[in-house]
């Protein structure tokens, strides 16, 4: 899927890391610098790992990267950590049906919303 509005995010956001080129990013991933390269240019997106990798070599929150292409609505940090902070206290299957539910429900509204249905 190309997304070249998130390939001049990541540069952007590349810069204010203090990389100054995709090879010492792709590095700091332990990633080839095509794969970054790949992801600046707009042909492919990052895979759910490669957005926390991403996120950590960046200092930012996954939830920025989330954002950035286009799959997360925004949400400020301290909304982000609560979020967290709420899941870290569950069990493993509890933070399964709370992901199963969200899930459901965001299928849910893509369905009303390729309908035409304003019905919740």
């Amino acid at each position: 899927m190309a997304n070249k509005a998130f390939g001049i995010w990541l540069g952007n956001e590349m810069k204010r890391a203090g990389f100054h080129t995709q090879a010492e990013l792709a590095k700091r991933m332990g990633y080839s610098p095509s794969a970054v390269n790949m992801w600046i240019k707009g042909t492919r997106e990052p895979d759910d790992l490669s957005i926390v990798i991403l996120a950590r070599a960046l200092g930012i929150s996954r939830a920025r990267v989330y954002e950035a292409l286009g799959r997360m609505e925004h949400v400020t940090d301290v909304e982000y950590r609560d979020w967290i902070g709420l899941l870290e206290q569950v069990s493993p299957e509890v933070r399964e049906d709370v992901l199963d539910y969200a899930r459901f429900r965001i299928r849910k509204e893509q369905r009303r919303e390729t309908s035409g249905a304003t019905e919740k």
